[in-house]
């Protein structure tokens, strides 16, 4: 999947929606897939078209992403989820990162297409 870069003020909008919705109870642990999914469709993502299986609803694209918020862990340290715990998710799972980073991705990319090495510095 490719990466999408969202603007810094949407992607930090983002992280604090989900770290809201995330934080609350559900009696079901399909609302927090849920949840996640329709904050995600909120924000401007492109979840693609849902299906229902199972009586659950699946989004066409981010499915992983969506399952990975649902099952977001709270930080070990303060017994809540944080922001950490969601830019992980977002990052591995959805490849979704802040435009902030586009510049050393993109320099990153460079350095390994010349060298050929995954471990390639940005900076030479």
């Amino acid at each position: 999947m490719t990466e999408l870069f969202l603007d810094n003020a949407r992607y930090n909008l983002l992280v604090k929606c989900l770290r809201k919705a995330l934080r609350r109870t559900y009696k079901h642990a399909d609302e927090r897939a849920y949840t996640a999914h329709t904050t995600l469709s909120l924000a401007g993502i492109n979840m693609g078209r849902p299906s229902v299986v199972n009586g659950k609803v699946i989004p066409e694209f981010y499915g992983d992403l969506v399952e990975a918020l649902a099952a977001v862990q709270p930080c070990a340290f303060s017994g809540e989820i944080e922001n950490d715990e969601i830019i992980t998710a977002l990052g591995d799972a959805g490849n979704i990162w802040p435009a902030a980073i586009r510049a050393d991705v993109e320099a990153h990319r460079q350095a390994v297409s010349r060298s050929g090495r995954l471990d390639a510095p940005a900076i030479e």
